[in-house]
């Protein structure tokens, strides 16, 4: 599907960390070249950044680059991605101004919420609520994040949309009757280190776990600023069979997640969506996760457990579950695959992003 327009879609660098740079990974490929040009922007290294000096210096560069871009090239909409939060509204209004004095449409599409922050901003409509309210066409992760756009008086198209499935990710194959064979019962976390993002809840869950199936084994995919921590305490407390990975990506991201049997992210943090549980639907596996911002709309019991509580005899529990009942395990593995094909493959998402395009 070709454009009749010209998108400059602001994006991380190539060498970033996180959901932006994973989504547009998966997407560019189904986008079309000539009608879409990208333009690196933010922390080339993102969540690592240089000292304040260089960062202003390098938000500066961007904004006139940016300017050059909107000048020299036929531009038709500008596309930014950001997160409702302090940061990523001063930075991402100031785009905004800069795209209205060349008369361009704009799509934003915030990828994370700050709810607090959100509310706050949309209640002042000061300047930046203003200049956030006034883009063309928005793009939220969340009915919720929708609803409190239109409620703050937002005119413009909103978008409910998804992240993605890299489709190059995974093996459409059916993995469960390799799963099956297996003796051990592979416990997957997929996410940066960090207190917010579930893993102590992981580890507290696994150690009872381990107790009573020797066979369960953990594997950590990810970095962060609690990875020493997280590292010194499986040493402390004896915890067998827990693999340290790292950062993954690409093929030793799609291994872990083809050898892994079960999905655990007690994440509390202002999420979106994550693209880590839409990659563990594709793959078949069972999610256990909470009912942050987009995962409401799209999860249900069919997917796994959503568990509100961030008390680890909830997650135990429903680890002993999944194990103990082969017949739950297998209906949500088959029904999680099923869903990630029809709703999150990268080709799939890339298609209805277009057709955002389109009518913006």
């Amino acid at each position: 599907m070709s454009l009749d327009r010209n998108v400059l879609v602001l994006v991380p660098g190539q060498h970033a960390r996180g959901g932006v740079t994973t989504y547009y990974k998966a997407l560019r490929k189904h986008l079309p070249e000539k009608d879409i040009i990208y333009l690196e922007r933010g922390a080339r290294k993102f969540p690592y950044k240089k000292t304040l000096i260089k960062e202003v210096h390098r938000l500066t560069t961007d904004y006139l680059r940016f300017i050059c871009v909107l000048m020299r090239k036929k531009i038709d909409i500008v596309h930014t991605n950001t997160s409702f939060d302090k940061s990523g509204v001063i930075r991402d209004s100031i785009y905004l101004a800069l795209t209205k004095m060349f008369h361009k449409k704009t799509v934003v599409f915030y990828r994370g919420w700050d709810d607090q922050y959100a509310d706050k901003l949309l209640a002042k409509q000061g300047w930046l609520s203003k200049k956030l309210l006034s883009a063309d066409t928005t793009i939220v992760l969340a009915e919720k994040f929708k609803n409190d756009l239109i409620r703050a008086g937002y005119k413009g198209s909103v978008y409910v949309e998804t992240t993605t499935v890299d489709i190059d990710l995974m093996d459409l194959k059916n993995l469960l009757p390799d799963r099956q064979k297996d003796a051990h019962f592979n416990i997957l976390y997929l996410a940066r280190l960090e207190k917010d993002k579930g893993i102590y809840i992981v580890l507290d869950s696994y150690k009872e776990i381990k107790k009573k199936h020797s066979n369960a084994q953990l594997y950590i995919g990810g970095d962060g600023q609690e990875y020493d921590n997280i590292k010194k305490l499986i040493q402390e407390q004896s915890l067998k069979d827990v693999t340290l990975y790292g950062f993954v990506s690409g093929k030793e991201k799609a291994s872990l997640l083809a050898d892994a049997d079960l999905y655990i992210f007690p994440t509390n943090y202002k999420e979106g969506m994550p693209n880590s549980v839409l990659e563990a639907f594709a793959f078949g596996l069972p999610v256990i996760t909470r009912p942050v911002a987009g995962l409401k709309d799209i999860f249900s019991e069919d997917n796994g457990f959503l568990i509100d509580s961030l008390d680890s005899a909830e997650y135990i529990t429903a680890i002993e579950s999944l194990i103990n009942d082969k017949q739950l395990y297998e209906r949500i593995s088959a029904h999680n695959r099923k869903c990630a094909r029809e709703r999150f493959l990268s080709p799939v998402v890339a298609k209805r992003l277009l057709t955002i395009y389109a009518n913006t």
